[in-house]
């Protein structure tokens, strides 16, 4: 079917910042980018001057919506299997689902609105045009050729493409009168992403599965004791290991990374509980990444930096 934009896509405004950039124009991006090169040098807009040389490194930035965007057009094919095992005090659930997800005219914002623009032969896209909200260039240049201005805005962008399998198991025993443990409970999902395509303002199909957002293997586990009124609980995180895009050396990829976390509910009344919970228990710290000459942990993929507790109370009235 297709999704059509919501208002905050249509109508939204970002923040505008000074933001640090190296022009795109620069010999080294022109060398190894052929379409870079060809815009750079076409003089057309918003191309900089004959004899330009950078000496300005920031300019401002900001995203916004577009009101002239389509509906995505969405399919979506589900597969999958389960099986239910029930033997005396012990149940569990086993299930397979493999997903393929196909999107076109994607709603997507430029991630770098100067590589996008410039490696679109003839700036054929609508990071190079002018602002559907406002009027006026996206990216514009002073007189003298320093970039003043470059805005992120969406547009529907060639597509993406998504296969994944989730493998799940979530099993229990229970022991009601055997003393005071009640039930022993387990869980797992195993997520494989096999491929994360997104076409790319040059028309060529990048896939990201396996890059630092989007690890091709992810585990999450369960493991808890229930003892009535109150219950221990243990979990485990596992993500594969990733890299950065483009990564060509070992310092652009990261291994595997684990954390264990706790969790104890305690109710202390029938409408009144307790939980105690601990994360990153063995303060695994996240290695370092490094990407485009940046050292970063990349806080966003790994979750938790530090050990960390937490205590919250609940009640109901």
């Amino acid at each position: 079917g297709g999704r059509p934009p919501s208002v905050v896509e249509l109508f939204y405004v970002g923040q505008r910042a000074e933001a640090f950039y190296y022009d795109i124009c620069l010999d080294f991006f022109k060398a190894t980018y052929p379409s870079i090169g060809q815009n750079c040098d076409s003089g057309a807009p918003p191309a900089p001057p004959d004899g330009y040389a950078q000496t300005d490194f920031f300019a401002e930035a900001f995203s916004t919506g577009n009101p002239d965007l389509e509906a995505e057009d969405v399919r979506v094919l589900r597969a999958g299997a389960e099986a239910e095992i029930n033997a005396g005090s012990a149940r569990g659930v086993l299930r397979a689902e493999w997903i393929g997800q196909r999107v076109d005219r994607a709603i997507e914002g430029a991630r770098d609105p100067l590589y996008t623009c410039f490696s679109a032969p003839g700036f054929d896209e609508a990071a190079c045009g002018e602002s559907p909200l406002f009027g006026g260039p996206l990216i514009r240049r002073a007189p003298d050729g320093s970039l003043e201005q470059f805005a992120a805005t969406l547009a529907n962008r060639g597509g993406l493409r998504r296969r994944s399998l989730d493998l799940e198991m979530r099993a229990a025993v229970d022991f009601e009168g055997a003393g005071p443990l009640r039930e022993v409970w387990a869980s797992a999902l195993h997520t494989y992403l096999d491929a994360f395509e997104s076409d790319g303002p040059d028309e060529i199909a990048y896939e990201y599965a396996g890059t630092i957002d989007l690890p091709k293997h992810r585990t999450l586990a369960g493991l808890g004791l229930d003892f009535g009124r109150l219950e221990v609980s243990a979990f485990a995180t596992r993500r594969g290991r990733v890299e950065a895009f483009g990564a060509t050396t070992e310092a652009e990829r990261a291994t595997a990374y684990y954390l264990f976390d706790l969790s104890t509910r305690i109710d202390v009344a029938p409408n009144a509980r307790i939980v105690l919970s601990a994360e990153n228990i063995t303060d695994e710290p996240p290695p370092i990444l490094v990407s485009r000459g940046a050292v970063e942990p990349y806080a966003q993929f790994y979750d938790v930096i530090g050990r960390r507790f937490s205590i919250s109370a609940t009640a109901v009235f």
